[in-house]
């Protein structure tokens, strides 16, 4: 997606893309960064899911309630679609071209 490596997978294919130790190192603390974000963003998503689901179940949706939940909920997806990006930015910084070329081979086989 966007052509920009996803951590996981880039540790994934570790062996084949040919990491170095400092870059499995530095691809794996993006990788749980990316884990921590989507945890704590996931966490308010779901929250907010379930405050909408409840503001409807029970009758009591009110304009600026409604604006308020639904545009955290817009929010929470920014950041989260933010940390996906950033980590795979922060990946792709660490690979050589030849390295993201292999990659991206391995990505249209699978």
């Amino acid at each position: 997606m966007n052509h920009y490596p996803l951590p996981d997978k880039v540790l994934k294919w570790r062996n084949e893309i040919d990491l170095s130790p400092i870059q499995i190192k530095k691809i794996t603390e993006a990788s749980a960064y990316l884990r921590r974000r989507r945890l704590q963003i996931g966490g308010s998503i779901i929250d907010t899911e379930k405050m909408l689901d409840s503001m409807f179940r029970y009758n009591k949706v009110q304009d600026g309630n409604l604006i308020f939940y639904a545009t955290g909920y817009g929010s929470y997806r920014g950041e989260l679609r933010n940390a996906l990006l950033q980590a795979c930015l922060s990946t792709q910084k660490l690979l050589s071209q030849q390295q993201l070329k292999k990659y991206e081979s391995l990505q249209k086989r699978n």
